[in-house]
């Protein structure tokens, strides 16, 4: 009976860790979505780049979404993240400083973990922050993962229904985890 029990158990969590999708981002950036991401309409909106300080053109920014029962799952490129006219190259970490900078700023937010990653295109960064909307008055807890691939950046955001849930940390893990990049 107990090799049965197993033998169920084991059936069911590889389907349902199947049902996710590797997505092409671009040539250089794959991941895993619980399902084929949406295009978000963002023309018009304002993108300030941590590299200049500027704000970005929408047509260099692309937003793509997608969402299951354990959260939102969000990716943000910007083709034109670094220019190609510096007369000094922007090093990741000042890149990434700012870039942080501005989210808190922006969403009024509070830092609350930061670390490192590694790819084969370098070092990236994750962080987790919080958030109260002045139109939910809740406390939202938001993960981002951030990754310069040559002038591009990919801004990989998850935003759980119930960030304590233990899914909804497996799921966040198994987004991230997924991201693939060629240097």
């Amino acid at each position: 009976m107990k090799k049965v029990y197993l033998l169920a158990l084991s059936f069911v969590t590889s389907c349902a860790l199947s049902d996710w999708q590797t997505v092409a981002v671009d040539e250089y950036v794959t991941v895993q979505l619980p399902e084929q991401p949406k295009l978000v309409d963002v023309s018009g909106m304002p993108f300030p780049s941590p590299a200049t300080r500027q704000v970005a053109t929408s047509p260099s920014v692309r937003v793509l979404s997608a969402k299951d029962k354990s959260g939102v799952y969000g990716i943000i490129v910007n083709s034109e993240a670094l220019p190609i006219d510096l007369k000094r190259p922007i090093e990741p970490d000042s890149f990434y400083n700012q870039g942080i900078r501005n989210v808190l700023q922006r969403e009024h937010s509070t830092l609350l973990a930061r670390s490192t990653f590694l790819t084969p295109a370098g070092k990236g960064v994750e962080v987790k922050f919080s958030s109260r909307p002045s139109s939910t008055n809740q406390v939202l807890i938001q993960h981002l993962r951030t990754i310069l691939v040559g002038r591009a950046s990919y801004t990989f955001s998850f935003l759980a229904h119930d960030d304590n849930a233990a899914s909804a940390t497996a799921q966040r893990r198994r987004f991230f985890d997924s991201i693939t990049v060629k240097p």
